[in-house]
């Protein structure tokens, strides 16, 4: 696994990339990336190896949660514990409970 630091990073990272097509494509100019294998989606797919991810949090944090911003959409444990999926440091603290558990 990397450390939350080399994860916060590359995250933030992928994020900036995502943020700059999400400009250029608010201007009616359409670059294909991310949405169908580009290199932001593959990124997201190294992470997902490196961090030991089989359930593939990284990918519903990024696509599904809109990087932790909605709050429509809940996850839990099998308990019923909710999951706290905010911040990358919560989306962290999840993949390292996973790879111990």
């Amino acid at each position: 696994m990397l450390s939350y630091e080399e994860f916060r990073e590359s995250m933030l990272e992928v994020k900036a990339w995502f943020d700059k097509l999400d400009q250029i494509n608010a201007c009616g100019l359409w670059l294909w990336d991310w949405s169908h294998g580009g290199c932001g989606h593959l990124v997201i797919e190294l992470l997902i190896k490196l961090m030991h991810d089989e359930d593939r949090w990284i990918e519903y944090f990024v696509y599904e949660l809109d990087w932790g911003k909605r709050t429509d959409l809940h996850a839990s444990w099998e308990d019923g514990t909710p999951i706290p999926l905010n911040t990358l440091e919560d989306l962290y603290r999840l993949l390292e409970a996973c790879y111990q558990g």
